[in-house]
């Protein structure tokens, strides 16, 4: 969403790897003052994913990469999805290992346990905080590039994220800023760290972290508690405890590129609103002197990662080789139809042009003077309405599109969700 979207080494290895003595069947957490259970496990227990039998599955369309930030230098390492063991990374905040389960097809039965329902892939994040935060974590997602939204994309957008900040407390979100300005952003969704992620864990010294390639198990407790967190300071976060997160959703199908299961929607490609540009699943601090002098605003050279997953698609043009590659069965088109146009949408018996073909004040035949109308390249007006049957499954554009939106904008009321430039 968003959310989420997530990543982890040498100095935690130690911890997870060493031999682990004899632990008491009970110990009381020096976090929540509550009683946690401490089930003794192998020496390599927080990183072995299981007994694996086979290797994991190539997945040609996507490109998982993560940060490492080491005496001010960036590069980006290979995360290689549905990987056997995790991948080790480390930034100037945060240390620690990384995986990214994604559903595929066929089903990875090392992971089947993860997508018993329709989520679509997991981020699980496990280390230690290298620095106290001395402002406010958040997490969720980026893209690299700024977002050129056409008039229909950015309402769709817009209402998109007014709807999230209904649910999701906190809610930040842009869609960027040219880079050529200093404190620029780029485009992102995030939220809180503590009461956004799905599962938080917290391992004090001597305590086993959970091991990664299996879904968390959190106390029941401890969600109940984070949820109540406004601040980052109220989790009390400790340079000496393990953190382990993990993040799912089932709306961001990776392998096709694609947005699913939207209510109202079809599935839509992820080059309509973001272009050729990569994701990236994040988490990071915007120091307290940043929050002061310009709230809600995550100005991109002041950010300091936690953690940043590159995911980005590697050939549009291969994902119509893979028939359902990513899909349960109940997601499959009902309808028929001629094959998909690569980057754009198709209907019965249409043609299309590509979907990033949108700008500003093309979009709606009102928004152009009479005679400007009347002259349109040839397809423009094709491309609208199938742009519209795909987002909203509707046939009439004029009539659809206006009409979802006077219902999801004009009349959604005061929304959390907070755009850190359109306000």
């Amino acid at each position: 969403m968003i959310p989420i979207t997530t990543a982890i080494a040498d100095g935690i290895e130690g911890d997870l790897n060493r031999s682990v003595p004899s632990l008491p069947s009970s110990q009381s957490s020096p976090l929540t003052g509550t009683t946690k259970k401490v089930i003794p496990s192998s020496p390599r227990r927080s990183q072995e994913i299981g007994e694996c039998k086979s290797p994991p599955p190539v997945i040609k369309t996507l490109r998982a990469e993560l940060l490492s930030i080491v005496n001010g230098v960036e590069s980006f390492s290979a995360c290689i999805p549905n990987a056997r063991e995790a991948t080790p990374f480390e930034t100037e905040f945060f240390k620690g290992i990384a995986m990214l389960i994604v559903r595929c097809d066929p089903q990875d039965e090392q992971y089947r346990s993860f997508f018993m329902g329709k989520r679509m892939f997991e981020v699980q994040v496990q280390g230690k905080f290298k620095k106290l935060p001395t402002g406010e974590i958040y997490v969720g997602a980026e893209a690299t590039k700024k977002m050129e939204l056409g008039i229909i994309t950015r309402s769709i957008s817009k209402a998109a994220m007014q709807f999230a900040g209904t649910v999701v407390n906190d809610l930040q979100y842009s869609f960027g800023e040219p880079p050529e300005q200093l404190d620029h952003q780029i485009p992102h969704v995030v939220a809180p760290i503590f009461p956004t992620f799905d599962k938080v864990i917290v391992s004090g010294p001597g305590e086993v972290p959970p091991a990664l390639g299996t879904p968390f198990p959190e106390d029941p407790d401890y969600r109940k508690l984070r949820m109540k967190f406004k601040l980052t300071s109220d989790a009390n976060v400790d340079l000496n405890s393990t953190y382990s997160f993990s993040v799912n959703t089932a709306n961001l199908d990776l392998v096709r590129w694609t947005l699913v299961n939207i209510p109202l929607c079809r599935p839509l490609n992820l080059g309509t609103f973001f272009g050729n540009a990569a994701i990236q699943l994040v988490g990071y601090e915007i120091p307290a002197a940043i929050v002061s002098a310009c709230p809600g605003a995550h100005p991109h050279r002041h950010l300091n990662y936690m953690f940043n997953l590159r995911l980005s698609q590697v050939d549009e043009h291969s994902v119509q080789d893979l028939p359902n590659a990513g899909c349960s069965d109940d997601e499959v088109e009902e309808e028929p139809g001629p094959p998909a146009v690569p980057g754009g949408v198709s209907g019965p018996g249409e043609a299309v042009g590509e979907a990033e073909g949108f700008s500003d004040g093309q979009d709606e035949d009102e928004d152009l003077p009479q005679s400007a109308a009347s002259h349109k390249a040839p397809g423009q007006s094709v491309r609208k309405k199938l742009f519209s049957r795909q987002v909203f499954g509707l046939g009439d554009q004029k009539k659809g599109v206006s009409g979802w939106l006077r219902r999801h904008i004009g009349g959604a009321g005061e929304a959390r969700g907070r755009d850190s430039k359109d306000k």
